[in-house]
Order: structure tokens, then C-alpha cells, then sequence
């Protein structure tokens, strides 16, 4: 019996099991309307994966730059367990960075406290929010969410660290844009990444947004907050697609009944279970 290496290049995780694939679609390029999609869902994928597998992944079946995966500080769990990769695709023109937040590992116990810590977190003026999201995200347990944090300290959280990483390269490269993405809990933090930028007035970045993209997301907030968002996106012209599996029934949790108040509030793109799609 041989043991595998979990950090070695060829080690696979659950998730990379179900889905072999590592190569980009060839016949689909920068300038196709799909290809942010496909780049997206195949960044969520990759997310799942150790940093020896990515990086060859990225580098040399994808011709892009791998800057890294990133593990973040959980205040309230009082351990690492957000994830995150960021990728650049220095072909396109303009460059696209690439934020793919990791959803929940099968047999991550931390993960799955996350998703079933179904408090409340209400933000002034803006609604009411999934408290198991908005800790892993980088939620202060004794500081809330302000503006700005000393990031000297020895805990990264995922929203300050992400956001600091995106102006420094979005000011050495000014024509960048990027896109942010995940797959189940991975797309919660996907969107509510957007919910801070906008929450702590991040015009420069917003505009740099070309679009969130996520796959099998659960709901992250009330109707209160669904509507803000709306109306927000429209102003800084930002596109959200929810992609949604007939099958999959996290894109139905947590539910919208008269207990829990949860709402989605973006163009969902439905594929049933013979995959055809309608919006």
C-alpha cells in the first residue's frame, strides 16, 4: 500500500476526483462571451486543490500566473479555515485576475460549521446576513467590520488580506480587471466580498470588478439586503451570475420560508438535470 503525498502535484482531492479535468476549453478564448464562465468555474475547482497541483495547473496547462492559495483566519473559530486562490491570465487584454474562494470540503468539520451557523449579522442600512459566512469571511469578534485593520498583526482575514492583494496589483497594473468566484460556500464569500466593498465605499476596486460568478451557491442574506445589492450592482455596473444544478439542493439553503426570511437576488442561470440551460 502507498500512502499519497497530500501536497505532492498529483494528488487529487475529493472534489478533483469527481471532475478530472484540468485544461481550459481550447475553443473558447478571452473574447468569447463565455470565457469568463468557463474560467471561473474551472478557477472554483481548482480551489479545492493543493498548491503543488494548482500551480502546475495554472502555469503550465493554462500559459498563467499562480499567486497562490491563501488560508485565512476564522475569528470565531479561532482557526484557518477560508480558502482562497488568486490567479492572473496576463494574455487577455486587459490582464484578469481571478479570486476563487474554496467552498466546503467534504470532510472539513470547520466548513460545515460555517454553513449551518445560520445567525443573523445585520449591517446598518444594508440588511440582514448569513453569520457563519460573514465570520469566515473575516468578521472582528470583537471588532465588527471596520474599514480599515492593522494587518501587521499575525492573522490574515480573508476580506482585508483579498482586498489589499487586489489594489496593490490593480495599481501596478491600471488596465487589470478582475473577477471574483467560488463554488458553493465558496460563491457565499464571493458575493459578500462585493457586499463589504460596497459597505466600505471601494469606488476604485468596484470599477475594476468586471464580474461575479458563482456555482451551487446557498442564499447569504434577507430580502433587505437583496434589494441594497441590487441596486448597488446596477450603479457600479457590476455582473452577478448564479449558476445553479437542478440537483443541487444548496442553492435551496438556507431556506426562504417564514422562520428564516433567506432570498436570492440575482439572475440565476438554471440547468436541469439533462443540462439545458434557461435564466
Amino acid at each position: 500500500m502507498i500512502t499519497p503525498e497530500r501536497s505532492s502535484a498529483e494528488f487529487l482531492s475529493v472534489v478533483g476526483h469527481l471532475d478530472t479535468r484540468v485544461d481550459l476549453d481550447k475553443t473558447i478564448d478571452h473574447k468569447d462571451a463565455k470565457y469568463k464562465g468557463l474560467l471561473s468555474i474551472m478557477a472554483s475547482k481548482f480551489s479545492y486543490e493543493n498548491e503543488q497541483f494548482i500551480s502546475n495547473a495554472v502555469t503550465n496547462h493554462w500559459g498563467m500566473k499562480f499567486l497562490g492559495l491563501y488560508s485565512f483566519w476564522n475569528d470565531y473559530q479561532k482557526h484557518e479555515s477560508t480558502k482562497a486562490i488568486i490567479v492572473q491570465d496576463t494574455k487577455s487584454e486587459p490582464n484578469l485576475i481571478v479570486v476563487a474562494f474554496r467552498g466546503t470540503t467534504p470532510f472539513d468539520a470547520e466548513q460545515w460549521k460555517t454553513d449551518v451557523d445560520i445567525s443573523w449579522y445585520d449591517l446598518p442600512n444594508v440588511g440582514r446576513l448569513h453569520g457563519g459566512f460573514m465570520k469566515a469571511l473575516g468578521l472582528l469578534e470583537n471588532g465588527g467590520w471596520p474599514k480599515e485593520i492593522d494587518e501587521s498583526g499575525k492573522h490574515r482575514y480573508a476580506y482585508y488580506t483579498i482586498r489589499e492583494k487586489l489594489r496593490t496589483m490593480l495599481r501596478e497594473n491600471e488596465d487589470a480587471k478582475f473577477i471574483l468566484t467560488g463554488h458553493s460556500l465558496g460563491g457565499a464569500l464571493a458575493i459578500l466580498f462585493v457586499s463589504m466593498l460596497i459597505f466600505h465605499e471601494e469606488e476604485v476596486l468596484l470599477d475594476k470588478l468586471e464580474g461575479v460568478y458563482t456555482f451551487g451557491q446557498p442564499r447569504v442574506g434577507d430580502e433587505m439586503f437583496g434589494e441594497f445589492m441590487k441596486s448597488k450592482l446596477k450603479k457600479y455596473d457590476v455582473r452577478y451570475l448564479r449558476f445553479v444544478y437542478g440537483n443541487d439542493m444548496v442553492p435551496r439553503i438556507p431556506y426562504d420560508d417564514k422562520s428564516l426570511f433567506f432570498k436570492h437576488f440575482s439572475p440565476c442561470l438554471y440547468f436541469n438535470s439533462f443540462y439545458q440551460g434557461q435564466v
